[in-house]
């Protein structure tokens, strides 16, 4: 600038040379920052590509299983989960029909039958040997299980007892009113040793208290 005020020319080239300058630093920098951001980009598109390869890969190497389909862990159940059942007869199906009832406390049990024919269809259908044992007294039943418990089921693969009857709390009543308990009712099979490692069923129809349902 010169006395009178005024910017001369050579101050003006100066000023703009540096104006380029900065321009020039401006657009470097703004390169510089593209260039990290697009490598940045890149490198996040091959972390991508490569977790998604490994998934692929991972699958694959599960056999015949399509890739969208992941292996499920244990999908082949071993043998020894399964109670053998093939076996003919499958096993003894013992059904107690407790229906006409001594004393004037305990009425029949109306439709007793009706429920006696379905378990034994449905129990011959599943190749069970189907006996049935009507109106016992409590010391019958007893003997009746200890009977049962006492054969021979070694050439079977399981075991069905269905109770009907009235009953209390935990145990079966007789016709004669006595009460005979559930315990002792399963724990003669549980002894037994040609039922060992088979399955025991045993299905009871009776009350188990004096509430209405």
């Amino acid at each position: 600038m010169d006395e009178t005020g005024h910017v001369s020319n050579n101050d003006q080239i100066s000023q703009a040379s540096k104006n380029e300058q900065n321009k020039g630093k401006g657009s470097d920098e703004s390169q510089r920052k593209k260039a990290v951001r697009s490598q940045s980009e890149v490198a996040k598109e091959n972390r991508c590509v490569q977790k998604i390869k490994r998934k692929r890969e991972s699958r694959q190497t599960t056999g015949k299983i399509p890739d969208h389909y992941g292996k499920k862990k244990h999908a082949v159940t071993k043998k020894n989960e399964f109670y053998s059942m093939s076996k003919r007869p499958c096993g003894y199906c013992l059904i107690i029909n407790n229906y006409n009832f001594e004393g004037p406390s305990l009425k029949k049990r109306e439709g007793t039958d009706k429920d006696k024919d379905n378990l034994t269809r449905v129990f011959k259908n599943m190749f069970f040997e189907v006996e049935v044992r009507a109106d016992l007294q409590a010391s019958d039943i007893q003997n009746v299980i200890k009977e049962f418990a006492e054969r021979d089921h070694s050439q079977m693969d399981a075991f069905v007892c269905c109770i009907l009857s009235h009953g209390e709390k935990g145990s079966v009543l007789g016709i004669d009113g006595k009460q005979v308990p559930i315990c002792e009712l399963t724990q003669p099979f549980a002894e037994c040793r040609t039922l060992a490692s088979k399955p025991k069923l045993f299905f009871i129809q009776a009350c188990q208290g004096n509430k209405a349902q």
